[in-house]
Parts: C-alpha cells; structure tokens; sequence
C-alpha cells in the first residue's frame, strides 16, 4: 500500500505490508486520501509553517562532552588500541613507491584481529587490557555497584566479558570494545525483575525520518550515548559476581550490589529508555503516539525539531538551527555523548 499519497507535487511511495505501517491515521487527524501533505503528523509531525528551507545552515561537529576521566596511574593507550601485526607475506610484490613516510600506516584488517578466547588471552594481550581497565573505570566513576557480602536467601547473577571489534562504514578498525555483561538468563521473574518492554525504533519510521529531511534539505546530526545503559536506574534488589579479572584483593567474597542497570540485566533496556525519555522530556519534547522513539518540538514561528533513538544511537534533524545546538548541549549535560557529526551511516544504511 501506498504511504505517501502526495507530497507537493513529489511522487514518493514505499511498497509495505499493512502489519509493517502503525496506524498514523488517529496521529494526522486526515485520511491518507487528502489533497495535502499526510506525513505522520505525530510520528513526524510537519510543522505547517516554516521558513525557507535553503537558510538551515549544517551545525558543525564538536565534542560537547569528554570521555570520563581516567586515573593518571593508568598507562593509556591511543584510541587506535595496538593490535598484532601479521606476519608479511611472501607474495613477490613490492612495497609501493609512492607511500610518504608522513602517511599514516594502514589500518591493520578485521582479519588480522584475534578476538580473545578468555580473561586471560585478553589481559595477555596490551590493547585488549587496557579497553577492559577503561571499562571498570567507567563503573568506578558511574557508582555502578558497591561491595556487600551477599545477603541470605539471595542469588547473586554471574558476568562475562564480550570482545567486540568495532569496524566504521569504511570496512576499516575503529577501535576495540571490552563490555562487562551481566548473565541475564539466570534472572529470575518477579524476583530479580518484572516489566522488560522497552520501545525500539521502527525500521518503517527510520526510512520515514530520513525522506523527510532529505526531501526538506534538513541535516541530519548523530550522537552516541557512551555506555548507554549505565544511566538506567535499576529499581529491583540485584547482586552480581565480581568481574572475571578483577577480583577485589582480599574481597573475593563479596558481590556487586547493582545500582545502575548493566548490560545483560532483563530490565536494562526498560530502565535506559524510560531515563532518556524522561530526560528529553524535559527538555520540551513531546513524544509521539504511533512510535515512542520519536520525540519533537514545533514552535509558534514554524520552527521545529525532531529526535528518534534506536537504543543508544539517536539522530537529530529540523530547521530550528538554534534549538537542535541546544538539544545536543542539553544531551550532552546529562549523558556522556559523542557527537559523530552529520549522519554518514545509520544501521546499515
């Protein structure tokens, strides 16, 4: 079925099973057979008047908000971990003349990467060390969990560690991933855990968000949430196994009393999103009815903006120059965010 019926002049239809589209009729308040534009008025409600579109200026990229801190006793090494390098190939092919020593040495292949086996492959190894030491930083300077000995009668979760190799659009190594996961399987209902559901941006409403602001030459900003779950305030009673590798000296007998919501917790999702709605909220945006992941905010002058989230990647577009800056700033206060700048590659598209 057709979504777009007209949009001033513009054919632009998207082929979709009807269980694929949400009901946006109760959200536009007009059937999908009116003479005017019907573009999610609440999922992407456009803001009828507005200024020419040819004044939205791009914002430029800034880091609003550091990574956190790191103790000064902590050797740290550079964004790019060190990676071993294969051994060279015999293949009778010499080295280019044209390379300049000023160049920068190429990005080793994901191939090249040997992800670890266990905690003590990964400690053997320095750039997979140190992502796992900035990883239990984080903990420390996020109050993530406290040292208690384990009350009777309760059952403390298990934890693992995920190697992950995060790799740009480019095809090339970004940078390594260490991430303490909490072994959310063995969680009991009703008794570690109750609601779960957690709101998850629609595939149909992305493409949607992206057509708007291409058709009305709109930037779309990105930003990352660093770490996205640990703002997510646990409201249950959960103890964790101390980290394989990180053991407390003399404590090896105590459990992690969880006060942030880990990665790998049944309710992490629920208590993240329901923080950062309430978080943008705040702010001044509403949220829609068709998709909770989109939130926005029109002005009595025509201005507006628009925010969705698909877990801890959100992307940011409108023609309120001013009131998209300040959103990033006001993210950016209350989370620790990367901006990646104008949107380049969004799951995959």
């Amino acid at each position: 079925m057709p979504l777009f019926q007209r949009l001033k002049g513009v054919s632009m239809r998207f082929e979709l099973s009807p269980s694929a589209i949400p009901d946006f009729k109760k959200d536009i308040g007009v059937s999908p057979s009116g003479q005017d534009v019907s573009i999610l008025q609440q999922v992407l409600p456009i803001a009828m008047a507005e200024s020419n579109s040819s004044t939205v200026s791009v914002i430029p990229s800034v880091d609003h908000h550091p990574l956190a801190p790191v103790s000064p006793h902590t050797e740290i090494i550079p964004h790019r971990a060190p990676m071993d390098s294969p051994p060279p190939q015999d293949n009778g092919e010499s080295p280019t003349s044209d390379s300049s020593p000023s160049s920068p040495p190429p990005t080793p292949p994901v191939s090249s990467v040997v992800i670890p086996k266990n905690v003590k492959e990964a400690l053997d190894h320095p750039g997979w060390q140190q992502v796992m030491i900035v990883e239990m930083q984080t903990f420390d300077h996020s109050n993530t969990w406290e040292l208690v000995p384990l009350p009777p009668g309760k059952k403390a979760v298990g934890c693992r560690w995920v190697y992950v190799v995060k790799v740009g659009p480019d095809g090339e190594i970004d940078w390594l991933k260490a991430r303490l996961v909490a072994k959310g399987y063995t969680q009991v209902y009703a008794l570690d855990y109750c609601d779960t559901f957690s709101p998850v941006a629609k595939m149909t409403t992305i493409r949607l968000f992206f057509a708007m602001a291409a058709f009305r030459h709109w930037p779309l900003h990105q930003l990352d949430i660093n770490n996205a779950f640990l703002h997510g305030d646990l409201e249950e009673e959960v103890y964790m196994e101390q980290p394989p590798g990180f053991v407390a000296q003399g404590e090896s007998g105590m459990v992690c009393k969880l006060h942030r919501s880990l990665y790998g917790l049944q309710q992490s999702p629920r208590a993240w999103f329901g923080k950062f709605s309430s978080i943008v909220q705040k702010f001044g945006l509403k949220c829609s009815e068709a998709d909770h992941s989109v939130f926005y905010r029109h002005s009595s002058l025509g201005k507006c903006v628009y925010l969705i989230v698909y877990v801890d990647y959100i992307v940011i577009t409108g023609n309120d120059v001013v009131g998209v800056s300040q959103l990033k700033d006001f993210l950016c206060r209350h989370f620790q965010t990367k901006d990646l700048g104008n949107l380049k590659y969004f799951l995959g598209i």
